[in-house]
């Protein structure tokens, strides 16, 4: 297969920047907007109209989006709970996001905004699922030893070993966390770690044939949460537990964390 992967120096981002501008002003000079209504009861003076408008709206579409500075389309938005069709969906999304664009102040640097929406009784998207789990007992988490170990007994289905290190080691800032998951040799079902958010989320994923330990570095940007799942009936991954959003960060942010699913309800076997 012909590698499609093209390396060229730059100075710096900039340079970047205008090299795809003028890549991008190259490519619509070359290919215009065409337009083609091919069903309706319209005369052909009717369509040709019709076709041309539809041609300037679009192209001062992609001129408003391309002239948006690059921070501004790290604007993410859901809004996957509410009862509405797709197409209305992406258009609400998109006017949500250059409103929120429009609010930024310039020069701000690189932000990430998440929206959601959510109904009922649909599923409730802006939270975070399953049982809140709150830290106060681990924080401020002590100084010695390291690595410091907890275990985690969750409701009466799940127990988890959580093993905490400084983040000096892996050059981790305060914003970010380093996640780790493994199962023990007792447990064959399915496991996840989810870094979550509402707008989506990253995921590790052991089993029994894949025990790990697999590892992900997560940021405060992009994680409101860590939501822990499992597979149930039939396989069926199911989001169980999660670390209280507003003590994740406080309690652990610049932590190395590494989870060790060790039992399940399944007298430690499943």
């Amino acid at each position: 297969m012909k590698q499609s992967t093209i390396f060229r120096p730059v100075r710096d981002e900039s340079e970047l920047r205008n090299q795809v501008l003028a890549s991008r002003d190259a490519v619509l000079k070359a290919h215009p907007v065409h337009v083609r209504v091919t069903r309706g009861d319209f005369s052909e003076q009717e369509r040709k109209g019709l076709e041309s408008e539809i041609q300037h709206f679009v192209a001062a579409e992609l001129e408003q989006f391309y002239s948006q500075s690059p921070e501004k389309h790290l604007i993410a938005v859901s809004l996957k709970g509410l009862p509405v069709p797709d197409e209305a969906r992406i258009l609400i999304e998109s006017k949500v996001q250059r409103m929120v664009a429009a609010k930024i102040p310039k020069g701000r640097g690189p932000l990430s905004v998440c929206v959601c929406g959510c109904g009922w009784p649909f599923v409730n998207c802006c939270d975070p699922p399953g049982i809140n789990i709150r830290l106060s007992e681990i924080c401020p988490v002590p100084g010695q030893p390291r690595p410091f170990w907890v275990g985690i007994y969750f409701s009466t289905e799940d127990v988890v070993a959580m093993r905490i290190d400084e983040g000096t080691a892996f050059n981790l800032s305060p914003n970010q966390i380093r996640v780790g998951l493994t199962v023990a040799n007792q447990v064959t079902w399915g496991k996840e770690i989810q870094a979550w958010t509402a707008c989506g989320s990253i995921t590790l994923y052991a089993d029994g044939s894949r025990p790990g330990p697999f590892f992900m570095i997560v940021d405060q940007d992009h994680t409101i949460t860590l939501v822990f799942r499992k597979a149930k009936l039939f396989g069926v991954m199911t989001s169980m537990y999660h670390f209280d959003p507003t003590q994740l960060w406080p309690c652990l942010g610049g932590k190395s964390l590494t989870f060790i699913w060790d039992c399940d309800m399944a007298g430690c076997g499943g």
